[in-house]
């Protein structure tokens, strides 16, 4: 819920500044390591809710991003969680 709410919260107030590609690199670095924790998470536990939840927040990031653009937690969260959630469905088909 956390997350969701920090999604809506950029959605409501949005960072007026332009992003460079600076910031878009650092924030998907730093991604990387939230989206190997979706992926330690779902890849190789038993899933449960959790992949819902994941599912659900990587919609909605996607959904903002391409509704809103370049939006620092936009960025952040559409590549965790994808990457994450790409990765645990291949690890889970593989296992």
């Amino acid at each position: 819920m956390v997350n969701a709410a920090i999604l809506f919260i950029q959605n409501i107030f949005p960072h007026r500044e332009k992003i460079t590609n600076a910031d878009f690199t650092l924030l998907a670095l730093n991604a990387l390591f939230l989206g190997a924790g979706v992926l330690a998470n779902l890849g190789f536990e038993e899933i449960g809710l959790d992949l819902y939840v994941v599912a659900l927040l990587a919609l909605i990031s996607a959904y903002l991003f391409g509704r809103r653009g370049r939006q620092p937690m936009f960025i952040y969260y559409t590549i965790a969680y994808w990457l994450g959630l790409v990765g645990s469905l291949i690890v889970q088909a593989l296992r």
